[in-house]
């Protein structure tokens, strides 16, 4: 089954945050984690909080494991 529309909106979400990581000067910077935040509130704000916060939660579990890389 393809991705529903949804789901393509959360992909490229996701792939948005991951290009602004890969082009930082900075990848230990505390400033992504308010810029995730910020992210998710403007840009989906249409979702519940329960998806939001799931969003959020998996994003910074990434870039912590990035961080450790």
């Amino acid at each position: 089954m393809k991705p529903s529309n949804k789901q393509l909106e959360i992909i490229k979400f996701c792939k948005s945050i991951l290009s602004t990581w890969e082009s930082t000067n900075d990848i230990t910077s505390p400033t992504h984690w308010n810029d995730l935040q910020e992210f998710v509130d403007a840009d989906l704000e249409n979702y519940p909080n329960k998806i939001k916060d799931g969003i959020y939660d998996s994003l910074s579990d990434l870039l912590n494991i990035i961080r450790k890389v």
